[in-house]
């Protein structure tokens, strides 16, 4: 399962709200509301984003294993 709680936390941290980061990067609402879903959003945009805020990938998503039964 992909997080972005990293992402979050880095905005919260930051005082950024959403919108700053559609601004700032140039994102879309669509692809922002992909974060707030929790869905796969195209490795270029974290790669933006990264570059951006001059942050590791660690600090934008993370990589929850699904439990296996």
């Amino acid at each position: 399962m992909i997080s972005f709680d990293p992402l979050f936390d880095f905005m919260h941290f930051n005082k950024l709200l959403i919108k700053d980061l559609e601004r700032d990067v140039g994102l879309s609402p669509r692809t922002t509301a992909k974060f707030k879903k929790g869905e796969s959003v195209n490795l270029a945009t974290i790669e933006k984003i990264c570059l951006y805020y001059e942050i590791p990938i660690e600090q934008v998503v993370k990589i929850i294993p699904d439990e296996q039964d």
